[in-house]
Parts: C-alpha cells; sequence; structure tokens
C-alpha cells in the first residue's frame, strides 16, 4: 500500500505548499502597486483606491473558509508527521 500512498500524499504537500506560495505573493501585490510611480502627484488617491481594494479583496487560495498560507502548510505537514510516526510507532510495537 505504501507504493501509491506515498506519490499521493508527496503530490497533495506539493500542491498545498505551492498554493501556500502563490497566497503569500498576494499578499505583496499591494506593496508593489502602491511603489509604482504613475503621476507626478505626491498623494495619488486612485492609487490607493486601487491598492486598498487589493489588500481588502485577500486574494489567495482559500480551504474550508480558512485562507492557505506558509503557516497553515507547515501545520498541516507537522500534523502529517505526527501522525505518521505514531502510526509506525504502533506498527513496530504490535510487530514485537
Amino acid at each position: 500500500w505504501t507504493t501509491w500512498i506515498v506519490p499521493l500524499v508527496a503530490l497533495v504537500f506539493y500542491f498545498v505548499f505551492r498554493a501556500a506560495a502563490i497566497t503569500e505573493k498576494c499578499n505583496r501585490v499591494p506593496a508593489l502597486v502602491n511603489s509604482w510611480m504613475l503621476t507626478e502627484r505626491h498623494i495619488d488617491h486612485e492609487k490607493q483606491y486601487v491598492v486598498q481594494y487589493i489588500m481588502h479583496s485577500a486574494a489567495g487560495y482559500y480551504v474550508m473558509g480558512a485562507r492557505l498560507n506558509a503557516t497553515w502548510a507547515l501545520k498541516l505537514s507537522y500534523l502529517f508527521g505526527v501522525l505518521l510516526f505514531s502510526l509506525l510507532t504502533q506498527s513496530v510495537l504490535k510487530g514485537s
């Protein structure tokens, strides 16, 4: 059973971490837009409107209503590691 479950788990973790990376990149878009110098004015209200819209839209990947970021991806990998460790220790203890 490990020959098909290990690649599947690796693929799921790959997609989770890629989605978290995209969400983290979405967090940096408002700062990028805000750094553009489109006009000579010191305060560009139209640009500020766009930046506020991007910030409040909270773009990124969501799982069951929660935003999938790097913190959640790491927590998921820690949880999987604990689960795997407990399953392996149970199988070793039952085998002895």
